[in-house]
């Protein structure tokens, strides 16, 4: 004889499954709205992974070297010159924290008012043969003197300098703001072919490594921190044919009242299976 009621034996006594989990969750309809938001919660799963990933590639290129104008064409000769003398020569580049937020605190002219206080500010603590340029975004570049201490110690100082010195509030139209600022610098012996335009590339890297621990931040460049760069740039050119292949998914991890057996929620997670890294 059928069993009157799933759950239950014929003669009324509950079963294992029924004392377990609710019945009502395995009926059909349940069943099929379940298997739909499973299908939905995945397309949002993997959604978010392409947005984070793409999130992260915007980050890496805000401080972006712009490669163009007497700044950085003067820059770069500078630093050519004096590696080309056997000079160990230091490039630091600085971003403002934050910025975005900012961008929604205040409105457009403002922001750029602030970014030319900061640029006048971070001269005025120049020496005269340190040069500084504006880079693509709220970044600047500043090539040290080669009359300076190249030592770990002495540029540390005097990137913790400039990051006081942006610190201390601005005035603009009457309004105080704040506001930090994170770095990353690199010292040419550092490199495997120490030129100006891969010395501000590398400084480029350290600030990425500074801004991934907190605002403030100082980071030195090091090789190994260029090769955990160039492993996160090739992830992020990996994506677009991975989810071709079918490689990324959603992976759903049930959450079960201990108490009850019922099923309160589901966590979802996109997972990939790299065919060189594992899962």
């Amino acid at each position: 004889m059928a069993n009157a009621h799933p759950g239950t034996d014929s003669d009324g006594t509950r079963t294992g499954l029924g004392r377990d989990v609710d019945p009502w969750v395995f009926g059909p309809v349940p069943m099929f709205a379940g298997y739909a938001a499973f299908g939905l919660v995945g397309l949002v799963a993997t959604g978010t992974l392409i947005w984070m990933l793409a999130l992260a590639r915007m980050r890496r290129l805000r401080a972006a070297p712009a490669r163009t104008g007497t700044g950085w064409d003067a820059m770069i000769a500078g630093l050519d010159r004096a590696l080309t003398r056997g000079a160990t020569v230091v490039c630091a580049v600085v971003e403002i924290d934050d910025h975005r937020a900012l961008g929604e605190r205040v409105d457009p002219a403002t922001l750029t008012r602030l970014l030319r206080s900061c640029e006048d500010r971070l001269n005025a603590g120049l020496d005269g043969d340190d040069v500084a340029i504006r880079l693509a975004g709220p970044a600047f570049a500043i090539a040290l003197s080669p009359a300076r201490d190249p030592g770990l110690e002495a540029t540390l100082r005097f990137v913790a300098g400039i990051q006081r010195r942006l610190s201390a509030p601005f005035e603009i139209d009457g309004m105080p703001i704040r506001v930090t600022c994170s770095a990353g610098f690199a010292a040419s012996d550092r490199l495997a072919v120490p030129t100006g335009t891969c010395l501000v590339h590398a400084a480029t890297a350290a600030l990425a490594e500074a801004r991934r621990r907190g605002p403030g931040a100082i980071r030195s460049y090091s090789a190994a921190m260029q090769a955990r760069a160039l492993s996160r740039r090739s992830l992020s050119s990996e994506v677009g044919p991975a989810l071709r292949r079918g490689d990324i998914a959603a992976h759903f991890q049930p959450q079960v009242d201990a108490a009850t057996g019922r099923v309160t929620g589901i966590e979802t997670l996109a997972r990939w299976h790299h065919p060189d890294r594992g899962l």
